[in-house]
């Protein structure tokens, strides 16, 4: 039998070989990390998560009114990611249309960290509204949805037979900030007795978005020494009528500018206004592009627009053919215009006599430069320019709101009163004589 001993030395020298075998081994995993090892500790103690744990926002609130929507997210797992968040806005329409998108911060977050974000969106249109946010982290995603409802906004104009102390809501275009209250009542200060539905039929009430484009050529071509007149036409293309419209027109250099009509009172929804813009340019300025730059205000918004005006020399043909086709353009625009006013039940027989004249005067433009003679083409297309400013003025005192009711009801008062006030003036003088007379022959019969 071997002895114990032996067997004892035997196992310990085949164990201190196999260690030293495995030495290098075990050294380089030291060193460079023991890949087996280090998958076996992501399996065991690392786990991606999140959630959304905080949504919040105003479920209604009024047109053109900023809405803020809070979001937080918790990393609610074991390791370290890089979070991003999106919300979408859209509308309720049949392909659930997508109208804006917010992005948040990106942050990088360790475990039990949380990020919060405020997005915030202006809603140019009223109904109802659908919101969604996003949370991208580690291959993972979390979202939350959320609905918004948006009153219109409301303006309040004076009807025609309502005087200033009277109307239901406060004075001459005050503007509404309660219409969020859904029930109707809130809409200026009527209370209960304010029908809105039959408010909105009668056209006392504006309500819907502004919006407004500008039609107008983006570079005109004058010689020195020449006028020229350029149009600008404001399209009101949305649901609220804009008011106390003008346009500032502004120019670098010697260049002479001026702007008609001054103003326009109210452009309904669906009508267009026309702004002429004269220029005057002098002959010893010198040849090259000069930016005429404007803006039209309105009581509300305003627009910006831009027109290059080259001045150089220029064909007399070209010239002239390019003026003809500007104030075809006009007289197309303006009759337009006037078969709209027409149809509203205004007087439109001047504006039709300016149009016509202008149209006329026009048409022989055209003819003498068919035939090549261009004097008088430039005699003709000055008169179509004088008729053409008295149109765009008439055009405007025809937008102008109608008050001539209020004022008639003003005046049959006065004028009932004032006679009220006579007879009753006449009744004293006539009893004050019969009263005096009697005394006197009172007197006469005691003598």
């Amino acid at each position: 039998m071997i002895d114990k001993k032996y067997l004892i030395f035997l196992f310990s020298i085949v164990g201190l070989l196999i260690i030293i075998q495995l030495q290098p081994a075990i050294v380089g995993s030291s060193i460079t990390g023991n890949i087996l090892l280090s998958e076996i500790n992501v399996s065991i103690n690392a786990f991606d998560n999140g959630r959304i744990s905080y949504f919040n926002h105003s479920d209604r609130i009024l047109q053109y009114t900023k809405l803020e929507i809070d979001a937080e997210f918790l990393n609610t797992g074991s390791t370290s990611y890089t979070k991003n968040s999106l919300l979408q806005i859209g509308t309720y329409d049949d392909n659930m249309t997508v109208i804006a998108n917010r992005t948040g911060f990106t942050m990088y977050m360790k475990p039990g960290d949380r990020s919060f974000d405020t997005f915030k969106y202006t809603p140019l249109y009223y109904g109802f509204y659908w919101l969604h946010l996003t949370v991208s982290y580690g291959n993972k995603t979390a979202d939350a949805w959320g609905t918004v409802y948006v009153d219109p906004y409301y303006i309040i104009v004076i009807p025609p037979n309502v005087t200033e102390g009277d109307e239901p809501g406060g004075p001459l275009d005050a503007e509404d900030t309660t219409g969020g209250s859904g029930d109707g009542s809130g809409i200026g200060a009527g209370g209960d007795d304010v029908d809105l539905s039959a408010l909105l039929d009668s056209g006392i009430y504006d309500t819907g978005r502004i919006l407004v484009t500008l039609s107008h050529p983006d570079k005109i071509y004058v010689r020195p020494g020449q006028s020229s007149v350029v149009y600008v036409i404001v399209n009101n293309t949305g649901t609220m009528t804009l008011r106390r419209m003008m346009l500032l027109p502004r120019i670098i250099g010697d260049i002479k500018i001026e702007a008609q009509p001054m103003n326009i009172q109210t452009l309904k929804s669906g009508q267009s206004a026309i702004f002429m813009i004269t220029l005057d340019v002098p002959y010893d300025i010198d040849n090259r592009t000069y930016p005429l730059d404007f803006k039209v205000l309105f009581d509300k918004d305003s627009r910006a627009g831009h027109i290059d005006v080259a001045v150089g020399p220029v064909s007399s043909e070209e010239d002239l053919l390019n003026t003809i086709l500007n104030y075809r353009y006009i007289i197309t625009r303006l009759t337009g215009e006037s078969d709209k006013l027409y149809f509203d039940g205004k007087d439109t027989a001047l504006l039709e006599e300016y149009i016509s004249d202008a149209d006329s005067d026009l048409v022989i433009a055209k003819d003498n430069y068919d035939l090549g003679d261009y004097d008088p083409v430039r005699t003709y297309l000055k008169k179509t320019r004088v008729h053409l400013e008295d149109a765009v003025l008439e055009l405007a005192s025809l937008r102008k709101p109608d008050i001539s009711v209020l004022f008639a009801t003003n005046v049959w008062f006065l004028i009932v009163l004032m006679i009220m006030i006579s007879i009753v003036m006449a009744e004293v003088y006539v009893h004050k004589r019969k009263h005096k007379k009697v005394i006197k022959d009172e007197g006469e019969d005691i003598v």
